[in-house]
């Protein structure tokens, strides 16, 4: 039995008393509703009403159904640096045009190889467009220009620190990189790089990399640079360690 004693204040107290055998096994929400917009408090008197607090809130409450955030409308278009504005579909034109270029001796032939960053980057530079790098990756997805990335296990990188550089034409550096075309299958890529420019001074590309490809391209970077290297850094790849190397330099 709930009995309600209004004083000078309104409702004051409540006071709850249960005979044993007729504690009621429902409580309903509404008798709590009544009583709390009296004035008293929520936590006492559903604590009278031994009445869970998650239920009378998720009744009185219920839960709103989220609303799917869609996100901005994309405009469909970028702009240059002069102000003017291009078209999605005039720069998805422009980046398979890009990629169309198969002739290794061609330097745009690389372009395939660049991120998304480094592509919109080149994108600024070369025509003026500006694009963020995640829509440009977004394009290059749809139009399935992005390369297949491979997890790979990094190592730290140790150089050697004996060596003080002081000027060019000191020590070189020669490694050889292996890139995944689509029409060519797998080619090799050497070059050589000066440490203390850090200038590309030499550099080969074909199916495949020997010991005499390399040292043809060590003579013509002597020849062009015209001075000789009193230091030639490499890894210990078979293009690089067998006896012919060594004799040449």
């Amino acid at each position: 039995m709930l009995e309600i004693r209004n004083g000078y204040y309104g409702i004051c107290e409540i006071n709850c008393t249960f005979q044993k055998n007729e504690q009621p096994q429902i409580i309903k929400h509404e008798v709590a509703e009544e009583y709390i917009g009296c004035g008293l408090l929520i936590t006492a008197v559903l604590g009278i009403l031994k009445a869970p607090p998650g239920s009378y809130y998720r009744k009185m409450h219920p839960r709103k159904v989220p609303v799917e955030r869609k996100g901005r409308i994309a405009p469909g278009y970028c702009l240059k640096a002069d102000g003017t504005k291009i078209k999605d579909t005039e720069l998805e034109a422009l980046l398979l045009k890009l990629y169309s270029y198969n002739d290794p001796y061609d330097p745009r032939f690389y372009l395939k190889v660049l991120g998304s960053k480094k592509l919109s980057k080149y994108l600024y530079e070369q025509y003026g467009i500006i694009v963020n790098h995640k829509k440009l990756h977004k394009i290059r997805k749809r139009l399935g220009l992005v390369r297949r990335y491979e997890p790979r296990c990094t190592y730290p990188v140790r150089r050697s620190t004996e060596h003080r550089i002081r000027r060019e034409g000191i020590l070189w550096e020669a490694d050889i990189k292996f890139i995944r075309t689509n029409l060519e299958g797998n080619i090799a890529l050497l070059d050589i790089i000066d440490v203390y420019t850090r200038e590309i001074v030499g550099s080969y590309i074909g199916k495949s990399c020997k010991n005499e490809d390399f040292i043809s391209q060590v003579k013509k970077a002597i020849l062009w640079q015209e001075s000789i290297p009193k230091i030639m850094r490499t890894d210990n790849g078979s293009q690089f360690t067998v006896y012919k190397h060594q004799v040449v330099l």
